[in-house]
């Protein structure tokens, strides 16, 4: 029997600081692969080779007053190479860490709504496990 463990223990950190309102996190850890098939295989062979991963969130409210919203919204316009730290439970001991740039920040606006925004990161470095 596997044990969930609850969302709302994690979170998402940029560099030293908690990126607030995040919901929706998409972590991809993934090996890009290469296709080795010879003439004479029956069955097409592929091989893995180097790590690629992104990450994707959602913003429940833009609040540029929020530290790591800032911080988000400054490596973006900057172009800065940041770290970023998806901690999976409530001591922080167990999450995923790696380098990236933000791609995007997509915003939405809504007349019966919050201002929200979509985020997209893309690695500049591996992504590990602790």
């Amino acid at each position: 029997m596997v044990t969930p463990t609850a969302a709302y223990k994690g979170a998402l950190y940029i560099g030293p600081t908690e990126i607030k309102g995040v919901t929706n996190v998409r972590l991809t850890d993934k090996d890009n692969t290469v296709d080795i098939t010879a003439l004479d295989d029956t069955a097409r062979i592929k091989f893995p080779t180097i790590q690629d991963w992104s990450l994707s969130f959602d913003l429940v409210a833009v609040d540029r007053t929020d530290s790591g919203q800032l911080a988000l919204f400054n490596a973006k316009a900057n172009q800065t190479k940041s770290t970023f730290k998806l901690t999976l439970d409530a001591s922080g001991t167990h999450y995923y860490s790696g380098d990236g740039y933000v791609e995007s920040i997509d915003i939405s606006a809504s007349a019966d709504d919050v201002i929200k925004a979509s985020v997209s990161v893309v690695p500049a470095g591996s992504l590990t496990y602790i």
